[in-house]
């Protein structure tokens, strides 16, 4: 009971999120959106912090299995492409759970560890497919991510671009 009121904190959360921006998430106003006491969210969460770390720890969760699909379903040499393209579309589809993710308030290694092992998940993914150029590849996606969701790049042609830098990049060493 208790591991499904937090994940239905965490939902509720993540709706509010992207409906209404990370400044907007607070403890009392998930517990009105998940439709529980104001207190329930304080016995999963010490703080606002724990409560977004565990909304961006879900959704990288959500967007690794999004890249193992995609790159699974991809031929060998596209997979690393496919796996790109599944964290821009992933952060096209939810730009505030990216913009939190990649936020500095939750920047700082070893406060949530949950959150830093997803997101050493996703990090590594890349390093699997092609090796050490991988982290470049990452860096890469990230940043046709974060122009996505800032607008200034059409998802289209940032897929286009990913692509042909995991091409660029090689097959693994």
């Amino acid at each position: 009971m208790a591991s499904q009121l937090r994940r239905k904190l965490i939902y509720a959360a993540l709706a509010v999120l992207e409906r209404d921006g990370a400044q907007r998430v607070s403890l009392r106003g998930v517990a009105a959106a998940a439709g529980v006491s104001a207190m329930a969210p304080y016995h999963h969460f010490a703080d606002r912090s724990a409560l977004l770390a565990a909304v961006a720890q879900r959704g990288l969760e959500r967007l690794y299995a999004a890249q193992m699909i995609a790159a699974r379903r991809a031929p060998p040499s596209a997979a690393p492409g496919a796996a790109a393209g599944a964290l821009i579309r992933h952060a096209a589809a939810f730009p505030e759970l990216f913009r939190l993710a990649t936020s500095a308030e939750l920047a700082r290694a070893g406060v949530h560890p949950g959150l830093d092992a997803a997101r050493a998940r996703v990090r590594d993914h890349f390093a699997a497919l092609i090796g050490a150029r991988g982290a470049l590849l990452h860096a890469l996606a990230q940043g046709l991510a974060a122009q996505v969701v800032a607008g200034a790049v059409p998802l289209d042609t940032a897929l286009a671009q990913a692509d042909e830098g995991a091409a660029a990049l090689g097959p693994s060493a």
